[in-house]
């Protein structure tokens, strides 16, 4: 059966895929007994880790099946679909660090900006390509000699950029990460503090010999 809504699941949970039928008949094998079954991002685990592996349940549909023998596999399968493709989620992006930060203009801000990726179940996405932005006129920032940069996210689902370096206007803007098919991207508030002139309380006066 094929869900007209996909069933959003969270990573590292035990779920039971089930099905009810009024027939007698059966197919089962001792597939769980002494391991698991690996398939990643899927595993089904051992007979005992958490509980019986396959389970069943005789009654009405409806019933939530929990009861176990001879560490039976019942053949019911399920279709995962990461949901960063097709499958209807859409996968969003949050600033994590590096905002609200300021620096003098001219130089290098102290913090890198970090955004963190995760999927329609809050689970992170590795993997994928974030797009840092700065406004490419007035006050702005830098990642080496271009306004944009673009860096991986992580196994935590996290993309780093390199550091930003002010430049010579003050005042405050935003920079942008984003990825393609979320609905917004992470904003992080950054300001060009004025660089302070050297001021003298005595003008020089040049020698003069005579």
């Amino acid at each position: 059966m094929i869900f007209s809504t996909p069933v959003a699941i969270v990573a590292n949970t035990t779920y039971v895929a089930s099905y009810h039928t009024g027939g007698g008949y059966y197919v089962f094998g001792h597939q769980f007994q002494n391991t698991g079954v690996d398939n990643a991002p899927l595993h089904a685990l051992r007979d005992g880790v958490d509980g019986p592996n396959g389970v069943f349940a005789y009654g009405a549909g409806g019933i939530f099946p929990s009861q176990g023998f001879n560490s039976n596999n019942y053949w019911a399968d399920v279709v995962f679909v990461p949901s960063t493709g097709t499958s209807g989620f859409t996968p969003s992006i949050v600033p994590l660090s590096g905002t609200p930060q300021s620096a003098t203009a001219g130089t290098l801000f102290a913090t890198a900006l970090q955004a963190r990726v995760t999927d329609g179940s809050s689970n992170p996405v590795s993997g994928v390509t974030v797009t840092f932005t700065a406004p490419s006129t007035g006050a702005s920032a830098t990642f080496g000699s271009s306004n944009s940069a673009a860096a991986l996210t992580n196994a935590a689902g996290i993309a780093t950029s390199p550091l930003l370096f002010a430049n010579g206007s003050a005042g405050s803007y935003s920079v942008t990460a984003s990825i393609t098919g979320a609905s917004g991207p992470a904003i992080f508030n950054l300001t060009n503090i004025a660089a302070i002139a050297n001021t003298k309380l005595f003008t020089p006066v040049p020698r003069v010999d005579t």
